[in-house]
């Protein structure tokens, strides 16, 4: 038997058995099938098959099985012989200790800041990746016979410059980290948000910088099938050489890497993913400026031009200062 005839490439359709619960007084158990009804329409619409539906009828859900210990033997015999592969409920049940937000919408931004601060003083990673693109660029160089040549030293010398800049900001970020009432500790969102902010830029500098340091031939370059051809292989091992010391392959091999990382397969991860990854860059920008203190920046200005501030810096610090330049500058954060 063909193979081809034990694959099922078909789309996979869900087998549905529905649970109603027809908890309370008069009417419940006409309003659980309207519900159970509707819950089949939602579930066609979704693409799954009803194959089967199941109503339990008490005073109330049971604080363990919800629909109780007998229902839950019924219903698992029926999905089993229905060959169910989901149970939907109409009325699920969820104890509010289990519930992570209930209703408690004040905790909100906090939670998504402190997300995103860890997850975008994670885009340090990038630094990384940037190390293997500096590498292929100064292999290149080096392939093509110009790795002394002064401007090319200097596009590596801004590569690495740009690089480092995205793992300074990270490591800052960890460094000013503070602990939490908890004893957890959370990086520092102010530079988490610039390192990723960064990340939204850098790359993409660094990957043009990579390819002018390639060349044309990067892009040009003939295909692996041209290489094996029995006439024009010899030919392009002759004319695509380099150094008399570099094998044509190296070189080939180099210039693939660095079209995979800033043009093909890998530039999704290490350009796109680096623009949007974690908040595209409004989202940081956001970020930044609810946490620049700009009053505090404008007193600084003003005592140092002599506009009527009175006070002591060290004073007035104390009573404007807070957040991001109250770890910087180690003073006690306001109660």
């Amino acid at each position: 038997m063909p193979i081809r005839t034990l694959i099922d490439l078909g789309p996979v359709v869900e087998r549905a058995v529905l649970v109603g619960a027809a908890h309370g007084g008069r009417g419940a158990a006409g309003r659980v099938e309207e519900h159970l009804a509707e819950l089949a329409r939602l579930a066609d619409t979704a693409g799954a098959s009803v194959v089967g539906r199941l109503v339990q009828r008490a005073a109330g859900a049971t604080p363990r099985f919800f629909i109780g210990p007998g229902k839950v033997t019924e219903l698992k015999a029926l999905a089993d012989a229905a060959g169910a592969t989901l149970v939907i409920f109409d009325d699920a049940f969820i104890p509010n200790e289990l519930i992570f937000m209930d209703g408690e919408t004040e905790f909100a931004a906090m939670l998504v800041e402190r997300f995103t601060s860890y997850h975008r003083r994670s885009y340090v990673c990038k630094s990384g990746v940037g190390d293997v693109l500096i590498g292929a660029a100064a292999t290149v160089a080096e392939y093509n016979g110009v790795e002394h040549a002064s401007h090319i030293r200097d596009k590596l010398v801004e590569m690495t410059h740009l690089n480092e800049t995205i793992y300074a900001t990270g490591i800052a970020s960890s460094y000013q980290s503070h602990a939490t009432k908890s004893g957890a500790y959370i990086c520092d969102d102010m530079l988490a948000n610039v390192c990723k902010h960064h990340v939204t830029k850098i790359p993409y500098e660094m990957g043009r910088l990579a390819q002018d340091l390639a060349g044309g031939l990067m892009v040009t370059l003939p295909s692996a099938a041209d290489y094996c051809h029995s006439e024009l292989g010899p030919l392009l091992e002759k004319y695509l050489k380099g150094r008399e010391d570099v094998p044509t392959e190296h070189r080939r091999r180099i210039l693939r890497l660095i079209e995979n990382m800033t043009l093909g397969r890998n530039a999704v991860g290490y350009l796109t993913e680096s623009l949007h990854g974690a908040g595209s860059p409004q989202a940081q920008r956001v970020q930044i400026y609810r946490q620049m203190q700009l009053s505090f920046k404008q007193h600084l200005a003003q005592q140092l031009a002599g506009i009527g501030v009175a006070g002591s810096v060290a004073t007035d610090l104390e009573e404007v200062i807070d957040g991001y330049f109250a770890r910087v500058f180690a003073t006690d954060e306001p109660n």
